[in-house]
């Protein structure tokens, strides 16, 4: 599985209030920050514990990265961006940086893009065939795939184990109607 059809399955489970339509880039920029939270959240949690206890969080970790890893192939899909990475084995993350520096390329990325959102809402009026942030907005992707390849791979995984994950789980709550609402074992 690469990026694109991850993205094309993953699109099957989109759900949007009616009341974001128009402003969906933005409703995706800010569940990015949300689950970068959450996704940062789990990884102090594994940092603070020992043994067992910090076992037990690799699974809330990876759930977390493939819920980013979803919203962040809707933006991708929306402002029909390609990663320059086409597959999820292609994202090298350089074992000279510790998982620290890619949490920080993660906030950094996923705050950027709210940032430009509102540019293109604010000056471009939303324009986002035409707007003259699209370029840097598929760089803030691409960084954050790779800091999710990262994390991945800190945890003896890959990125397209944790894509298979998140459309499993996904594709379970479809089935059940139980996409909208919150919390994570709905």
């Amino acid at each position: 599985m690469n990026f694109q059809e991850y993205t094309e399955e993953a699109s099957k489970t989109a759900f949007y209030p009616a009341q974001v339509n128009d402003f969906r880039l933005a409703y995706l920029a800010l569940k990015m920050n949300g689950e970068t939270g959450e996704l940062v959240e789990a990884l102090t949690e594994f940092n603070l514990y020992d043994g067992e206890k910090a076992n037990l969080t690799v699974p809330k970790i990876l759930k977390e990265a493939g819920d980013l890893l979803w919203y962040t192939s809707q933006a991708a899909k929306l402002i029909h961006y390609i990663p320059k990475s086409f597959g999820f084995t292609d994202y090298f993350s350089d074992n000279k940086y510790s998982i620290y520096n890619y949490v920080d390329l993660l906030e950094n990325s996923t705050n950027s893009i709210a940032e430009y959102v509102g540019k293109i809402y604010r000056d471009e009026d939303g324009f986002l065939d035409t707007s003259s942030y699209l370029g840097i907005l598929g760089l803030m992707i691409d960084r954050i795939l790779r800091a999710l390849a990262y994390i991945a791979k800190t945890f003896d995984t890959s990125l397209e184990v944790i894509a298979k994950m998140n459309l499993e789980k996904l594709t379970s709550r479809m089935k059940r109607g139980k996409l909208g609402g919150s919390g994570d074992d709905r």
